[in-house]
């Protein structure tokens, strides 16, 4: 092995540990985990797309490993639906071959069993998604386990044309619902296909000199939320559902909670 190639194989071997690290906690706050591609609108076959793991739209690149992955696939309105395959241990995640349409890339991880160090740990991670209005019964005296899953989407060349409304198929999930408003883009949010009612929505965005900012909303009693547009601005939304397990046997986890994490990019 010459001295390039076993840099780039410890460098490979670092950011794994790392993405285990995070992927595989005993304990965190939240972390939002999205896909970010070097441009938003592609020039050429090869688009690069990261995997982002971070705090208010502020995060680590990490590689594809296909023992995370459940789902990979890009979807058009010429095309539909087609998966995707990437190279175990990619760095960057992704290296995809894509027209300069309408597309949006969707990754979904399998679920991870998170172990709390405390109940206080469970109880801000409520805090920390709006969710304590909510999620109000559960029992005080336990320390709470959790399996969770990240439902992250990314939509390229967004103002081009072949814009569709997706179909909701995934477990939970974010969708474009109508963007030819020029100031606002309508959203719904789905939990099996249904929208979601009264869900609190976080969005953060970023302009060209990378100064972000946040908004905290809930989904409407259709599911629905809008979200201001701004020229030259990048957006990450993010959405967490929290349930029993008991709610959902045929999940067949162990755990006491399930948590699902949906993320969606865009550039305007």
């Amino acid at each position: 092995m010459n001295f390039l190639k076993l840099v780039i194989a410890k460098t490979k071997l670092i950011n794994f540990i790392a993405v285990a690290i995070i992927l595989f906690p005993i304990n965190l706050s939240a972390h939002e985990f999205w896909l970010e591609p070097e441009s938003f609108n592609t020039s050429s076959n090869n688009s690069i797309i990261h995997i982002k793991i971070g705090t208010g739209f502020i995060g680590t690149e990490f590689g594809f490993k296909k023992k995370f992955r459940d789902k990979l696939y890009k979807e058009s309105n010429k095309e539909g639906r087609i998966n995707l395959e990437q190279e175990d241990g990619s760095f960057p995640a992704f290296n995809l071959n894509l027209s300069e349409k309408f597309n949006i890339i969707t990754y979904v991880n399998n679920f991870t069993l998170l172990k709390y160090r405390s109940l206080k740990g469970f109880e801000n991670f409520l805090e920390e998604q709006n969710l304590t209005e909510i999620i109000k019964d559960y029992d005080r005296n336990k320390i709470p386990t959790e399996y969770y899953k990240r439902f992250a989407k990314t939509i390229l060349n967004f103002n081009n044309s072949g814009f569709f409304v997706e179909k909701p198929t995934l477990d939970f999930e974010i969708i474009v619902k109508d963007k030819s408003n020029q100031n606002l883009l309508k959203l719904g949010i789905f939990l099996d296909g249904v929208a979601v009612k009264n869900w609190p929505v976080e969005i953060f965005s970023k302009d060209k000199n990378n100064k972000i900012f946040s908004e905290k909303l809930k989904t409407d009693k259709n599911g629905n939320f809008n979200v201001t547009r701004f020229k030259d601005r990048t957006y990450l939304i993010n959405s967490v559902y929290v349930f029993q397990t008991k709610e959902k046997p045929k999940l067949q986890l162990s755990s006491d909670w399930v948590s699902y994490w949906a993320s969606l990019t865009l550039s305007n």
